[in-house]
């Protein structure tokens, strides 16, 4: 029986979104910093409470993203063309409105620009022994 690379190259992007929901997922567990906390770290490193907080619910918030979009491709997947675009306008979309919405909801705070968050979150996701930083 032949193996079908169709079939095995459809799972990759419903791994891929398994894995980040997952990498996500277990950043929230108590006495570590969640994975956009470390993003917010990185500028301002004694990040105040109220910031913490919100940090963990928006990595709660990405974790459920992910999830769905996990789920989604994998029954989906004969609408793959459509849903792939559709999914990472999705991640945009939800990466530049939470920054639009930031400053919204901490009119007293000073956050970073787009640019500087974007460097931010490549320098955590930068690996040490498979770990995100």
């Amino acid at each position: 029986m032949p193996l079908d690379l169709a079939g095995v190259a459809g799972l990759v992007p419903s791994m891929m979104f398994g894995w980040l929901a997952y990498v996500f997922l277990a950043s929230l567990r108590a006495g570590q910093d969640a994975v956009i906390t470390k993003i917010a770290k990185v500028d301002q490193p004694d990040l105040p409470q109220r910031l913490v907080r919100y940090t963990h619910r928006l990595t709660a918030l990405w974790c459920a993203y992910f999830f769905v979009a996990s789920l989604a491709v994998v029954i989906c997947k004969s609408i793959w063309p459509l849903l792939g675009p559709a999914l990472g306008i999705g991640s945009v979309v939800l990466y530049v409105g939470e920054y639009l919405l930031r400053p919204v909801l901490f009119p007293n705070h000073l956050f970073p620009s787009l640019w500087e968050q974007t460097r931010n979150t490549a320098k955590v996701w930068r690996t040490r022994r498979g770990r995100v930083q």
